[in-house]
């Protein structure tokens, strides 16, 4: 009986080897054709795909401004630098060269990382209108494009429009007064979920904003909005 055991077990570790041996061969080959990119980090994951800018918290001195976008690989690190294939999709009303530029976007040797850059340039139509630029990975003869985020949308502009997900419920109701109000005093337009905020930062700029208010009013007196009615903010 033992003898059989021993048969057996040496079997079965055979098999064992042989299954995950082909494994990693498996992996490594994947690996080795089909590397992976896609983006990673670069938009808070509340937003999912979308990232808003808007210069309009940001002095009149400033005429443009940088956004980070951030790539990560599926797969194993090279000996020499990667470039990610990214293109500007045709959906993106944004000019090239007018609103915005864009760096390279390479993966350098020995990393499993990279950065790229979108130079934003604050033109005059920005006062107006809300322009969209839309990056998508596309595949290259280096990379295939991965099972996260593979497209990315900034939305830029300078001035203030009404969330689609503004909280009546926190905040009251909506006035462009009351949302310059908030934004002057926060020097942030991160106020609801869909521009970056969490339930809980918004009820604590809720409570700033009260505070604000009080102080404004003690000095000007009511702070009234472009309908005529008075700003206000609800107290729980």
């Amino acid at each position: 009986m033992k003898i059989i055991s021993s048969i057996i077990a040496t079997i079965l570790l055979f098999f064992i080897t042989v299954i995950f041996t082909e494994c990693k061969k498996g992996e490594r080959l994947m690996y080795k054709n089909a590397p992976l990119v896609y983006f990673s980090g670069s938009v808070p994951a509340a937003l999912g795909d979308s990232l808003p800018y808007s210069f309009v918290v940001r002095p009149d001195t400033v005429t443009k401004d940088t956004v980070t976008l951030r790539f990560r690989i599926s797969g194993f690190a090279a000996d020499k630098d990667r470039s990610v294939n990214v293109q500007i999709d045709q959906s993106t009303t944004a000019k090239q060269g007018t609103h915005f530029d864009i760096s390279p976007a390479v993966i350098k040797a020995g990393s499993y990382t990279a950065e790229m850059y979108v130079i934003l340039h604050r033109t005059p139509d920005l006062k107006e209108k809300t322009f969209l630029i839309n990056l998508v990975i596309d595949k290259s003869p280096e990379f295939d494009v991965g099972l996260g985020n593979s497209d990315l949308r900034i939305f830029v502009t300078d001035q203030l429009l009404m969330p689609s997900d503004w909280p009546d419920f926190i905040y009251g109701p909506y006035s462009r007064v009351k949302h310059q109000f908030m934004v002057e005093h926060l020097n942030s337009i991160k106020i609801t979920e869909s521009l970056g905020a969490q339930l809980s930062e918004m009820l604590a700029i809720l409570q700033k904003m009260r505070l604000e208010l009080l102080k404004y009013e003690s000095v000007n007196g009511p702070l009234m909005d472009e309908n005529g009615e008075r700003v206000t903010f609800p107290s729980f």
